[in-house]
């Protein structure tokens, strides 16, 4: 061990002489400093993307550090977490972890890992620290703090269009009355859930469709899923029926498209 005392003194009276003088003792040789560093994969994350921070920790003092904790409470936004240890199976992630004691020059890494909840937003700040019971002579590296951001998606928008023709002008009674009706959509997105509804007039009978550009028909139900519409794609559809013996004057008839995406 190593004491070092310092002492002051006065040719003036001293009312209290025993605060005269300090003593500290070390232990020659023996310093341990454990550190931490930890850093997240990427700088900005939207909602449902996984999250990966990476701990690494080691003792780069002279000396053994005993009882070490590793502290890293993991924000709410994040869920699904789990870690790895120095490169081991995935596992639930408690805070405090114990690592035990750390010999001079040990060190190891955790991965955490954990998916952004719908309602992620903003900045998310996540700190991670290191502590022992061995005196850490250097403890300014002993915690280490990331931020990420978190940015909302912007909405998806699709335009959904419908062009529809006649193959007649005027038709007869008994004739057959055919329509093409071409839907596309003509936005930036894909288009999800794009339903066809075209209620056709009673003045039609024996009302049939193809989706195969006349290949083969089926009887026509109305409303019509399409599915799912990719940007810049179309789908025709060919709707037919013979004209009723009872139907006279105009023949009105209207088709609709709409998606559960955005349409402006």
């Amino acid at each position: 061990t190593l004491s070092l005392t310092a002492s002051v003194a006065s040719t003036s009276a001293d009312a209290d002489p025993a605060n005269n003088s300090a003593t500290i003792t070390r232990v020659v040789g023996e310093m341990a400093d454990i550190s931490i560093n930890k850093m997240a994969n990427s700088n900005i994350y939207q909602p449902g993307d996984l999250v990966m921070y990476s701990i690494s920790y080691q003792n780069i003092g002279t000396s053994d550090s005993n009882n070490v904790f590793i502290e890293d409470v993991i924000p709410k936004e994040l869920t699904n977490v789990t870690a790895s240890i120095n490169g081991g199976p995935p596992q639930i992630w408690n805070s405090p972890y114990s690592l035990g004691t750390l010999k001079p020059q040990d060190g190891g890494y955790i991965r955490i890992l954990g998916t952004l909840s719908a309602d992620a937003v903003g900045v998310i700040s996540n700190t991670a620290s290191i502590r022992a019971s061995t005196h850490d002579a250097f403890p300014d590296d002993n915690a280490y703090t990331v931020e990420i951001q978190v940015v909302q998606p912007a909405p998806k928008s699709a335009d959904i269009g419908v062009t529809k023709t006649a193959d007649k002008s005027a038709v007869n009674i008994g004739e057959t009355l055919s329509y093409t009706i071409k839907v596309e959509n003509l936005g930036a997105d894909d288009a999800q859930d794009v339903v066809l509804t075209d209620v056709v007039s009673d003045k039609l009978t024996n009302v049939e469709f193809s989706a195969d550009n006349g290949a083969t028909y089926a009887p026509w139900v109305s409303p019509y899923s399409i599915g799912a519409f990719a940007s810049g794609t179309s789908k025709v559809l060919l709707i037919r029926g013979t004209v009723a013996s009872a139907a006279s004057g105009v023949i009105s008839n209207t088709a609709t498209a709409a998606s559960t995406t955005s349409d402006p």
